[in-house]
């Protein structure tokens, strides 16, 4: 096999090949091994890792930094405050994203308007009737619970239905 049917086998490029054919030529098998590469040191140790991992398991703020999720801002300041180690957010946000976290912006929490008090539309009658449950209401909401008179399906009163029921 020459090194361009080597390269299509194991999906590298044929100089790759060529330089893995070089180095076993000069070193034989140790030369195919990984060797120690330049680059700058990692700030965060191991134990540094293993605690930022745990941490961001939990919320923010049982950490006793401000919000709810942790994002880039709030993993440095975590790592500023605990181990006076400074990270940039962007390289906090690669390290959420190396270990499978995925960002997802909170959905808004709104107050839920109680059954008794949605819309309830009939344009036979206009009068509006206090819920039994929640009495009056305080806040101005849109909808207005509205008495639906007891009626069958020709719109002729039909006795010994209740006026108005909750759902």
């Amino acid at each position: 096999m020459n090194r361009c049917q080597v390269a299509e086998v194991l999906g590298d490029a044929p100089r790759t090949v060529a330089y893995w054919m070089e180095r076993f030529q000069k070193h034989g098998l140790a030369g195919l091994q990984e060797g120690v590469r330049s680059g700058r040191p990692s700030k965060l140790s191991a134990e540094h890792l293993a605690d930022l991992q745990q941490a961001v398991r939990g919320k923010p703020r049982d950490m006793g930094l401000e919000g709810n999720l942790w994002v880039g801002k709030t993993m440095s300041a975590y790592l500023n405050q605990k181990h006076q180690v400074k990270l940039g957010p962007r390289r906090c946000r690669r390290l959420l994203l190396q270990w499978r976290f995925r960002y997802r912006k909170p959905r808004p929490v709104h107050g839920q308007i109680p059954r008794c008090r949605r819309a309830k539309k009939n344009f036979t009658t206009g009068q509006a009737t206090r819920c039994l449950i929640c009495g009056p209401s305080t806040k101005s909401t849109s909808s207005v619970w509205i008495e639906v008179p007891p009626v069958d399906s020709s719109g002729r009163p039909r006795p010994g239905l209740a006026a108005s029921s909750h759902a």
